[in-house]
């Protein structure tokens, strides 16, 4: 039975108490129609997610797709920390081969052929037996290590200690006694003193 104006007047209400329960009514029955609305619609996504699942249990294996992936990754961040790790033993190499007294062309020829697989590395990046593989480079690139020479000092021309010497004849030609006479003093050697 439907809620009427004519079965409220019937009850004895006055329009005024009509008008009231009829607009109150609308609301409720405008709110209802609403949510039934809103219930189809989410009843129509859920359908449509659930046909979505159905779809992709015939296609891929998503677990195994996951795994693929995650070992592709393992895989780089290995290859990443490897690589690492060979450039640290090749700076160690090349500041042993330094130690060593190579030349730069050795210290390169040592860290690009010297076995890095070999060589273990401590916490704080150096060498654990950096005198063996100090020893080892020298006797595996003799021929690079720099030999020490010395330098004998020309005796043809004695050292004046940082001071520029003047011929006899510039001293001679100056026209100041007293820079003269401070010239000869600094230059002993040219007049034979």
């Amino acid at each position: 039975m439907a809620l009427t104006r004519k079965m409220l007047r019937g009850m004895g209400l006055t329009d005024e108490q009509v008008d009231t329960i009829i607009e109150a009514h609308t609301e409720t029955l405008d709110g209802l129609k609403d949510e039934a609305g809103r219930a189809k619609e989410l009843e129509k996504q859920v359908k449509d997610l659930q046909g979505q699942i159905d779809a992709n249990k015939g296609g891929k294996d998503w677990k195994a797709e996951h795994d693929k992936v995650k070992a592709e990754f393992d895989a780089y961040k290995k290859d990443v920390a490897d690589k690492a790790a060979d450039e640290a033993k090749a700076k160690e190499i090349r500041r042993l081969a330094k130690e060593a007294g190579l030349s730069e062309a050795g210290i390169e020829k040592a860290a690009k052929y010297t076995d890095r697989k070999s060589l273990e590395l401590g916490e704080d990046g150096k060498a654990k037996d950096a005198a063996a593989v100090v020893k080892a480079l020298r006797e595996e690139w003799p021929e690079h290590i720099v030999k020490a020479t010395t330098k004998t000092p020309d005796v043809r021309t004695p050292p004046t200690g940082g001071k520029v010497s003047r011929t006899k004849d510039e001293i001679m030609a100056i026209k100041d006694t007293k820079e003269r006479q401070k010239a000869i003093a600094e230059n002993p050697e040219v007049f034979g003193l």
